[in-house]
């Protein structure tokens, strides 16, 4: 017969085997924000320095990216490589085209599962003083302390206004 003294031993040890869980989701959480964080100041380092080889330490080689939104954005692409080749071409064929770009974070990052969702934004300087604000949402998917899926969501509205802002400074420059 179970005695009210097992029934407490048994609820302590269940108590601690969720508490072992919810450490092990936290150090989950914690190890893949260090990647993420690196992997954005990296990613802010390659821009600096057109040095795409940079994002290497924190993508692993079958990594994609995909964006969810309109042209210019739109699009998924497969492999390191092409991941690394498309954020070369985005920032060529846009970032670079405005006077500054000023990135920001919007909120801090969420666990869900085995991702990390977070919330951005990037000001644009325009060459005739306006700004232009950019902003989405990034879902990070990890394997193996890397990330393997990339995946930004930017709304048609938003896409549409980007190239409205490309235009103007492209006719200001």
């Amino acid at each position: 017969m179970r005695s009210f003294g097992d029934a407490i031993i048994e609820n302590a040890c269940k108590a601690k085997v969720k508490q072992n869980q919810k450490s092990k989701s936290e150090k989950k959480m914690e190890s893949q924000l260090k990647v993420l964080i690196a992997y954005l100041n990296a990613f802010e380092e390659a821009y600096d320095h057109d040095d795409w080889n940079l994002l290497d330490a924190y993508f692993t080689e079958d990594a994609t990216y995909e964006v969810r939104s309109a042209a210019p954005f739109g699009g998924k692409w497969t492999s390191l490589s092409a991941v690394k080749a498309q954020f070369k071409s985005i920032v060529d064929a846009f970032d670079r085209r405005f006077v500054r770009r000023i990135p920001e974070s919007d909120g801090r990052p969420k666990q869900k599962g085995n991702a990390l969702h977070f919330r951005w934004k990037a000001r644009y300087l325009l060459a005739d003083g306006s700004e232009f604000v950019l902003s989405g949402n990034s879902i990070a998917y990890f394997r193996d302390g890397k990330i393997f899926e990339l995946v930004d969501e930017i709304s048609d509205e938003l896409a549409i206004a980007a190239q409205v802002a490309l235009q103007r400074q492209q006719a200001g420059e």
